[in-house]
């Protein structure tokens, strides 16, 4: 296994037909993650986001998100567990 650094992931060091996921029984390729990480990290941005926490039960779109919100520099939360009452913030007393 190889390690690829984020900033070469999303910029092009690999080929755009690469796949880099099954999702549903389709191949995702390089090309449509960057497609799918750039959309999302637009919307993120156009909303001044600069943390979130990240809640998905697909492992292809959990992976877009967190590379969305790190394209963007924001703050990413990864909660231990997909529960709601655990994602919640904890009161303050």
């Amino acid at each position: 296994m190889s390690l690829v650094s984020l900033s070469d992931l999303l910029a092009g060091a690999r080929p755009d037909t690469h796949c880099v996921a099954i999702h549903n029984g389709q191949q995702i390729t390089l090309a449509q993650l960057r497609s799918d990480v750039s959309h999302n990290a637009d919307r993120l941005s156009n909303r001044s986001i600069r943390r979130a926490a990240v809640i998905c039960n697909d492992g292809y779109w959990f992976i877009v998100g967190v590379l969305a919100l790190v394209k963007i520099g924001a703050e990413v939360i990864l909660p231990p567990t997909r529960k709601p009452a655990r994602a919640q913030s904890p009161r303050r007393g």
